[in-house]
């Protein structure tokens, strides 16, 4: 069971400060309200006291303290949980923290709200540097299969199991290789540029949530001895291991791009227990498009939406396998799968969540390199490990957020385009700094039931 979260939001609806407040000084903007804000603020709120009342007693037990206790100012709930608020904050660097950090009204209003005292940016930079690398990963895990048990993702199965997209993205570049295991690529004038990059399984839905349920880093040995750089398959090695390690018996549907249309791949899964969908292009496994460029028994279905084709009995190696094809007037895909299509309803559900492998790239990466989380900046510039830990504190933050931000009460709130969750956070750091916030009435808020529903 988690420890207890404590809650981030509920500075947003203390009523006279939302209702009346705009403050100017020289060194921030005004801190706009508006009853958008009010309502969503309330709604996050009572989504993380109700998921996870119990998140500071998770972290003691899942997060390494190697740290001289004689000589320890701050606990490991704080150090983690400071790293957290500077993502949902959207603070962009530790920088940026500081300084909010270094005004009164901040760090009166954390500590009350978190019951805990934030930690300078160096301070949480020094810990992350010395946490193993999987002890953050494993939080994260525990925090989802909280979510699991509760069946938030229930709604979404498809065919009894779990849609996961598979993916990765480069998150830093680099002019050394400051790790020893960065990737490397030399451009045609001969000059060496390095990079970072990291595959992700992140647990899809069409509502819109992009969990990550697990992560590896693409590295090569840091001794410089190998015959080829580390890439993205020998990295779904790792990445299938560590899933099957941390959800041992979650069934879930893989759904990969074209890269992971190989025979490897489909060993693994089938291994694992798991089903899969991955993209199949022209040119890749030629003799099997050859085959079913050839059958002539493929099945159509026509809608108002597009085309359907289907093929089943087809095999490869020790694989059966069924063909999907879906035509629409923008697009045109198709994907091997290990399911059975039975008839054309079974095939309009398989695209559907073979579709879903998209969200990893818009509402997973994009989001966190464009909307306020920084995953491309640079938080530590010296140690590897602790930029690790940052990403995993970062899938943390996203969590979070996405539970807030996809339920039904919400997303309602900024379907009309009235505000941006760039612009939440603005405001919500805006507060922070400049409202010394009383809490009586927000805790009579916090304790009152709701249900918690999903679109």
């Amino acid at each position: 069971m988690l420890g207890k979260y404590p809650v981030l939001f509920p500075l947003l609806f203390q009523k006279k400060a939302l209702d009346f407040l705009s403050i100017r000084n020289s060194n921030k903007k005004a801190a706009p309200t508006t009853g958008i804000s009010t309502k969503a603020g309330i709604r996050m709120l009572k989504i993380i006291k109700h998921y996870f009342p119990h998140i500071g007693a998770a972290i003691k037990s899942k997060v390494g303290d190697a740290r001289d206790q004689r000589g320890k100012k701050y606990s490991m709930e704080e150090a983690v949980l400071s790293v957290v608020v500077m993502f949902l904050l959207k603070e962009g660097s530790r920088n940026s923290y500081n300084q909010d950090r270094a005004e009164t009204n901040f760090t009166r209003n954390i500590r009350r709200l978190l019951k805990i005292r934030l930690l300078h940016g160096d301070t949480f930079n020094d810990i992350l540097a010395n946490i193993p690398e999987d002890d953050l990963q494993r939080l994260k895990a525990a925090m989802v299969r909280l979510l699991i048990s509760k069946k938030v993702f229930y709604p979404y199965l498809h065919n009894g199991r779990y849609i996961v997209a598979v993916d990765g993205t480069g998150t830093h570049g680099f002019d050394e290789d400051y790790s020893g295991s960065c990737l490397h690529k030399t451009s045609a004038n001969g000059v060496v540029s390095y990079s970072q990059a990291v595959l992700e399984a992140k647990l899809v839905a069409p509502n819109g949530f992009c969990i990550s349920l697990a992560s590896v880093w693409l590295e090569n040995n840091p001794d410089g001895k190998h015959d080829k750089q580390d890439c993205e398959l020998s990295a779904f090695k790792r990445l299938a291991a560590k899933i099957k390690e941390l959800y041992p018996r979650l069934p879930i549907t893989i759904v990969g791009d074209a890269l992971y249309a190989n025979t490897p791949v489909m060993d693994l899964c089938v291994g694992y227990g798991w089903n899969y969908m991955l993209v199949l292009k022209e040119g890749v496994l030629k003799d099997l498009n050859e085959e079913i460029g050839l059958r002539p028994d493929k099945k159509t279905y026509v809608d108002k939406n597009g085309t359907l084709s289907w093929l089943g009995q087809l095999e490869w190696k020790s694989h059966r396998l069924s063909w999907i094809k879906w035509e629409d007037p923008s697009n045109r895909f198709s994907w091997l799968t290990n399911m059975e299509i039975k008839d054309a309803r079974a095939g309009i559900k398989a695209q559907k969540a073979a579709r879903l492998r998209w969200k990893i790239e818009n509402e997973g990466f994009n989001t966190q390199k464009n909307l306020g989380y920084g995953m491309q900046h640079k938080y530590n510039r010296i140690d590897f490990n602790a930029t690790k830990n940052y990403y995993q504190c970062m899938q943390i933050a996203h969590l979070i957020e996405q539970l807030a931000l996809l339920s039904k009460q919400i997303r309602e709130l900024f379907e009309n385009g009235n505000t941006t969750i760039i612009k939440m956070s603005e405001r919500l750091r805006n507060i922070l700094v400049l409202v010394r916030i009383e809490f009586r009435d927000i805790l009579e808020i916090v304790e009152t039931k709701s249900r918690i529903s999903f679109s």
